[in-house]
């Protein structure tokens, strides 16, 4: 069993740490246990919480409590990167890519999606299936009244 956080695997989750580079929001999936009675902690040195659990808890997903887009990971990349969006509840959500210039490059997501956390890769592809150049690229989330913009770089 391992545990993926933003690209960092860790094999043993028992003994298993993840250092965030940035401040942000965080999301924790524990996936399994070893054993009917393994439990698991959360510790965040220098910031607010501390959550433990004494053992497993029943949940099929995470359900967010807000509507988020996350920083592209990596950044910057070359081939591909990873988007991940939080939707709190069912909602028609785009993601949509845009050059320097605001021309719309690529659609990701156009759909209506259920409660819950997506991670939407990109190919550095137009609409046409065409590479498109190095550079900086936006990336802008809408679901309901919420909008938010990133920004991105791909490198060649």
């Amino acid at each position: 069993s391992s545990w993926v956080a933003r690209g960092y695997t860790v094999n043993n989750p028992e003994a298993g740490s993840y250092n965030a580079t940035a401040t942000g929001r965080y999301y924790l999936w524990v996936d399994g246990y070893n054993g009917a009675t393994s439990g698991y902690t959360l510790s965040v040195s220098g910031g607010l919480a501390k959550f433990t659990n004494s053992g497993p808890e029943k949940s099929d997903r995470i359900i967010p409590e807000v509507f988020s887009l996350g920083q592209n990971y990596p950044n910057p990349f070359n081939p591909t990167t990873s988007i991940q969006v939080a939707v709190p509840e069912k909602a028609l959500v785009t993601l949509e890519i845009y050059d320097i210039t605001g021309r719309k490059i690529q659609t990701l997501l156009n759909d209506e999606q259920e409660p819950g956390v997506y991670t939407v890769s990109w190919d550095g592809t137009n609409q046409f299936g065409e590479k498109v150049s190095s550079g900086i690229y936006f990336y802008r989330m809408a679901a309901g009244k919420f909008i938010q913009t990133r920004r991105m770089m791909l490198l060649k």
